[in-house]
């Protein structure tokens, strides 16, 4: 191709570079304008890889030909056969020499919020989706921002979260990730023997095989917290290395020893669906209920539970004596194992007053160590701040949203001074709309307040409670559109939607789920089963909702309709509230795309 009749005044045709690269006739120059000109075209991209295939499949049969005599296959030409194959196209974009096996690189798929590449002098520009990461590049992120990596041919994914910078680059010796600062949750596909990804922090290295995880980098310390699989974590300064396992973490820190720990946290990424049960009421003259299980053994709330395919269990706190709550989680241990979790859950009002944030706080870690001295403390996998003071049913408001960002940040401190650090590796429910709440003004404080940042330092993960309280109506008698729309604008849900959170649905006495509120056909005179309705389809439409409904256990009463208590306990045995438990059952399948399974969790730890 490189003759005289090529002509020096006319540009090599793409065809011929990619036809001479595989005869093997390509000069240095050529090969640079072949890699250029594959970064640029993607159906020069797939003619590429429908070349790289016949090639292959060229020289296997040559070689099964050479053990067996006989006549060669006739040359096959690459122009004819121009097959798209666009799961991989993107892996042939970039080639360190000829003839070297092209690696999948890593490419930005999903972007949310700001993020930008710095490109080694260059000023900061602003990330495109589907752009190719070159080693050089620092991806970095803005407040409420996100960044997914993906590597082309495989199901490997790496997402960075707000505030984080990082490097990425694929080679022969496999991926490395260069976290520079911030969170980077990774799902990882199995790698090649001897081509692990490596994660290089300020102050550590991990090393992955294929595993789901989370890494957080810090300037002085860096935190592995492994979902699943195993990862080895090193001291980068230092001789010391751990395995960190399946619902563990590890910390390499300045001036600390390098220990393997218990991770306790709630994974949003898996649905939640949950019960509560009280221990007492919140009036001082009401003394604490003696058995939570109302004389139900506690095989048949499990199996119940396992029937519903309930995984979570919300307790509220008692404000006296403890014995009852840790019964109940006994028993809940001993028939469930680790397929049942627990969080515990108070409320306290004028949460602006360090007084009220230090009672709260004192309540919930009086419970949790008493669960903790029973050897229950695995079973607490969170804790629910009730922590919204009334606004009457007008909307909250960036500046009310950053005040009580404040507010959350400085009691989850108190709560982990109280309890040994224990929260910070759980998860924090924060109580967003209902009870004089709304999310109206979240996004845009969440970003100012670097809510996140300052979050992660004081638990794992954290996610946001809506409640069907104080929600403001559109008018009576309005429709399920109306509703919607009420939902989404004045309570500020399409602004919670773009935040990017799990959230959870608490319903409580006289709330969420009255029976017969999502009974076909029943229409009362106030609308509010289209309410009801509307929420659902609003929540169903975000898909990170997660839910929590009760009482599950009450002994049984003469209670009114308009109490969603799931089942009566009479005589040792647990009756179910049919209405409730139908109403129950229809927002369950109503918010997910397909039922529910019949077996769950619960099973397979019996199994």
């Amino acid at each position: 191709m490189s003759g005289p009749e090529q002509g020096q005044d006319h540009p090599p045709d793409p065809q011929d570079l990619v036809e001479d690269y595989f005869m093997g006739r390509l000069s240095a120059e050529e090969a640079a304008r072949l890699q250029e000109l594959l970064v640029q075209d993607p159906a020069l991209r797939d003619d590429f890889r429908h070349a790289a295939e016949l090639d292959a499949i060229l020289r296997d049969t040559a070689a099964m030909q050479a053990e067996e005599p006989g006549p060669l296959p006739r040359k096959l030409g690459w122009r004819p056969v121009l097959a798209a194959a666009a799961c991989l196209v993107l892996s042939l974009g970039l080639f360190m020499a000829l003839r070297e096996p092209a690696h999948p690189q890593p490419l930005l798929s999903e972007l949310r919020g700001s993020v930008g590449i710095i490109r080694g002098e260059q000023p900061r520009v602003a990330a495109s989706p589907l752009t190719t990461l070159k080693p050089d590049d620092l991806v970095v992120l803005g407040a409420s921002s996100a960044a997914t990596i993906a590597f082309p041919n495989e199901s490997t994914r790496l997402e960075l979260l707000s505030g984080a910078r990082a490097r990425f680059r694929s080679d022969r010796a496999g991926k490395q990730v260069a976290l520079v600062h911030g969170v980077l949750k990774a799902e990882v596909a199995k790698q090649a023997g001897g081509a692990p990804l490596v994660i290089t922090t300020p102050g550590a290295k991990a090393t992955v095989v294929g595993t789901r995880f989370s890494i957080e980098a810090r300037e002085k310390k860096t935190r592995l917290m492994v979902d699943k699989g195993s990862v080895e974590l090193a001291e980068r300064a230092g001789a010391a290395s751990v395995l960190v396992e399946r619902n563990h973490f590890a910390e390499v820190r300045e001036g600390a020893p390098l220990q393997v720990r218990p991770l306790f946290a709630l994974d949003f990424s898996q649905r939640i669906i949950g019960v509560q049960q009280k221990a007492a009421l919140r009036e001082p003259k009401i003394p604490v209920v003696p058995d939570l299980s109302y004389g139900v053994p506690p095989s048949v709330i499990a199996r119940r539970m396992r029937a519903m395919g309930v995984n979570l269990v919300m307790i509220q706190v008692s404000h006296g004596d403890q014995q009852p709550v840790v019964q109940f989680v006994q028993g809940l241990k001993e028939n469930a194992g680790g397929a049942l979790s627990i969080v515990l859950s108070d409320w306290k009002w004028h949460l602006d007053q360090a007084a009220k944030r230090e009672e709260l706080a004192r309540d919930l870690a009086t419970c949790y160590t008493a669960l903790a001295e029973a050897g229950l403390d695995d079973m607490v996998k969170g804790c629910h701040f009730g922590e919204n003071d009334p606004l009457d049913g007008k909307p909250s408001t960036a500046g009310q949203w950053t005040k009580r960002f404040d507010h959350i940040v400085d009691l989850a401190g108190r709560l982990n001074d109280k309890t040994g650090q224990a929260f910070t590796s759980r998860s924090i429910l924060i109580h967003g709309e209902g009870s004089g709440a709304h999310f109206k003004g979240i996004l845009a404080a969440h970003a100012a307040a670097d809510f996140e940042e300052r979050m992660l330092r004081k638990c794992r993960n954290y996610a946001f409670a809506f409640q069907l309280l104080d929600a403001g109506v559109p008018g009576p008698g309005s429709s399920v559109v109306q509703w919607q729309a009420h939902f989404n604008d004045h309570c500020g849900l399409d602004e919670f939607t773009r935040l990017g959170q799990a959230i959870v649905f608490v319903g409580s006495t006289g709330d969420g789920l009255i029976p017969r509120s999502l009974e076909p056909g029943f229409r009362p005179e106030d609308g509010w089963n289209n309410q009801v309705r509307a929420l659902r389809k609003v929540f169903r439409d975000t898909k990170r909702l997660h839910f929590l409904f009760g009482p599950m256990l009450r002994n049984a009463c003469t209670c009114d309709r308009a109490k969603p208590v799931l089942h009566h306990a009479s005589g040792n045995k647990l009756i179910l509230r049919d209405q409730q438990i139908s109403d129950w059952s229809a927002w369950k399948n109503g918010v997910q795309e397909q039922p529910a399974p019949a077996t769950n969790r619960l099973e397979q730890a019996e199994e």
